[in-house]
């Protein structure tokens, strides 16, 4: 078969149609890397509405919709394609395209035949095409009835810090609001990389540039802070209240986005204490991008700074966030409910 060559003014709308769902061999096809690299780009650009730093479903279903990929496709059809697009491409399952994702996929002719192909099949099952008992579903939103409760608590965490057995009835965590240095400290979460204190810490302009600190995510942000000129500042102007626990779930993709935005970006999350807000996205961050669990997460982070303890609804949201991630959840509300109302000896 020749070997085809396209180049970016070929590659318009029809043509992307046309090899998407007309059965073009893909592995044949060829385009500059220079070329579709500066088009992937240019395309990011234009559909990540939002500026998120992300495409997210709506953004993905825009662009195949202007690029007449859905013609003739029912909703239904269109939302097993980005399904489809996002298992294939999705590498860190938060159900968007980070900017490499989405240029992986733009450069993948391969997947974009897998697509085309695990497309045909599925929506032939949809029309009824085939045995309807193998019909294909759409993976539902998995609830925490339905999601598997997964118990990781091991012997690490009977002991404390400096490894002496805690009291037989101290749970694995509880809120230790420390003392007012320990709450000024930058605690490192993930050496060379993610960093996390309360306003003070945040404002220790020395130690930042020792730290080599090049972004900041400000989770209790006011036009009073001081920044540095070499620091990418991203703010988040949410309360430290429970009922705040959505609007600050909103953030969490375009914070991890943030935090993974280059190889060596290093950053500081912050909030007033360090307690709440800002080791909420710190946990989203491992919980997603890391794949650990919430469980684990919260063991890292607690171990690296002891006064961290996200309100009620913060946890929740981080609960919920788990089994959307993972099908599967490691701490229960009520537990963390119970393990807030612990005193140690001598508090």
């Amino acid at each position: 078969m020749a070997l085809v060559l396209f180049s970016s003014e070929h590659l318009h709308s029809n043509n992307l149609h046309t090899f998407f769902m007309d059965g073009i061999d893909l592995d044949k096809l060829i385009l500059a890397n220079e070329e579709i690299s500066r088009m992937a780009a240019d395309c990011f650009r234009k559909y990540d509405i939002d500026k998120s730093g992300a495409i997210d479903t709506k953004e993905l279903k825009s662009l195949l919709t202007e690029m007449k990929l859905t013609e003739n496709m029912s909703e239904e059809e269109l939302e097993v394609v980005v399904a489809l697009i996002l298992q294939k491409v999705d590498l860190n399952r938060d159900g968007s395209l980070s900017y490499n994702e989405f240029t992986k996929f733009f450069n993948s002719m391969k997947t974009l035949q897998q697509v085309k192909a695990n497309s045909r099949k599925k929506l032939d099952l949809m029309k009824g095409k085939t045995s309807q008992q193998h019909a294909f579903q759409a993976p539902a939103l998995v609830s925490i009835q339905e999601a598997t409760y997964i118990e990781e608590l091991d012997e690490e965490d009977l002991r404390d810090a400096s490894g002496t057995l805690k009291p037989t009835k101290a749970p694995p965590f509880y809120p230790d609001c420390g003392s007012q240095a320990e709450r000024n400290s930058i605690s490192e979460i993930i050496p060379e990389k993610l960093y996390l204190s309360n306003f003070r810490g945040a404002d220790n302009l020395e130690k930042l540039r020792e730290l080599g600190i090049t972004g900041v995510i400000r989770c209790n942000y006011s036009d009073d802070g001081t920044e540095l000129p070499d620091i990418t500042y991203f703010n988040i102007d949410v309360d430290d209240d429970a009922s705040q626990s959505d609007a600050l779930a909103a953030h969490f993709k375009s914070a991890n986005n943030f935090i993974d935005r280059e190889k060596d970006f290093k950053v500081l999350v912050n909030c007033s204490a360090g307690i709440s807000r800002s080791p909420t996205i710190v946990l989203a961050y491992l919980v997603s991008r890391r794949k650990m669990s919430l469980f684990k997460a919260f063991r890292k982070v607690y171990r690296a700074r002891p006064v961290i303890w996200p309100n009620d609804g913060f946890m929740r949201s981080l609960i919920k966030y788990e089994i959307r991630l993972h099908k599967t959840y490691t701490i229960k509300l009520e537990k963390y409910l119970q393990w807030a109302q612990y005193e140690a000896p001598g508090e």
